[in-house]
């Protein structure tokens, strides 16, 4: 009995310090900057998506392999000249020992699109090394779809601690760069510390701003049982933050961003995914 008691009080307190780590992180308000880091999809969430699956569903998590497809919709700032449409596939190997994805973006309708394909490779499941290259094309007018063109290549690494990476650091950095450094994909978040526990997960982020100055986000999900999660994220390089729901049920997921800009308005964002992402250093 008294192992009993003294188990539950341990779990509350880390619950207790959990929620007080939310509540200092929402105090602090995002830095004004540009809106760039609001573009791609992914930019909307900061915690890996198989931490959320972990404190959600970890049966799901612990089973999850093979094949994952993602899809997803953006409207920018409420703008229906905006659209953004995502789909990306991937497959792993056993044990999660390896991983590769492929995913295609693309912004904006008829004379205004800007196209964005995206491949990688990661190996390894508590020590990772991946490569990951993006190619972006800028179609700013009416006529043959040539437009300006660019393409980066990035190095990850990763590691993670405890079963399925309840704490997770990954690193990266630009290796290669080529064409128009102005079409140049938006940089990656250059660290990402994670953790995950049952009915949590928490995320921090470290980037540059375009000016140079240190600048970084954060995200914080809490369980709501039955496989829902409700997230709050901030993004410090945007000015922007926002909520979003979450929703695991076995290989299914289902999560929502809804992000405010000061000056710009709203963005809201759906995804779904069918099958589980394997760990990865981004």
């Amino acid at each position: 009995m008294r192992r009993t008691r003294h188990g539950r009080s341990r779990r509350l307190d880390r619950r207790i310090g959990f929620s007080a780590l939310v509540g200092l992180l929402a105090t602090q308000a995002p830095l004004p900057a540009s809106a760039e880091g609001l573009r791609r999809l992914d930019a909307a969430w900061v915690l890996p998506a198989y931490l959320t699956a972990l404190a959600l569903d970890r049966a799901a998590a612990d089973s999850a392999r093979g094949v994952w497809v993602r899809a997803g919709q953006t409207r920018l700032f409420g703008l229906a000249e905006l659209p953004v449409r995502h789909l990306a596939a991937g497959m792993g190997g056993s044990r999660r020992s390896w991983a590769l994805e492929g995913g295609w973006e693309t912004t904006g309708a008829g004379v205004l699109r800007d196209d964005r394909l995206r491949a990688r490779m990661v190996m390894g499941r508590r020590w990772r090394l991946g490569v990951d290259c993006r190619w972006r094309r800028l179609q700013p007018g009416p006529g043959p779809r040539l437009g300006e063109q660019a393409w980066d290549l990035i190095l990850g690494f990763g590691a993670a601690a405890g079963p399925l990476g309840q704490v997770d650091l990954c690193l990266h950095w630009p290796l290669l760069r080529s064409g128009d450094p102005a079409l140049a994909p938006e940089p990656q978040t250059r660290l990402r510390l994670a953790a995950a526990a049952r009915g949590r997960a928490v995320s921090l982020t470290v980037d540059t701003a375009a000016d140079g100055r240190p600048t970084g986000g954060w995200e914080a999900l809490c369980g709501l049982g039955h496989g829902f999660g409700l997230s709050w994220r901030a993004d410090l390089a945007s000015g922007a933050m926002g909520s979003g729901l979450l929703w695991q049920r076995g290989a299914v997921r289902l999560r929502t961003s809804h992000l405010a800009h000061p000056d710009l308005g709203l963005t809201h964002r759906f995804e779904v995914a069918l099958g589980a992402p394997a760990v990865s250093p981004w």
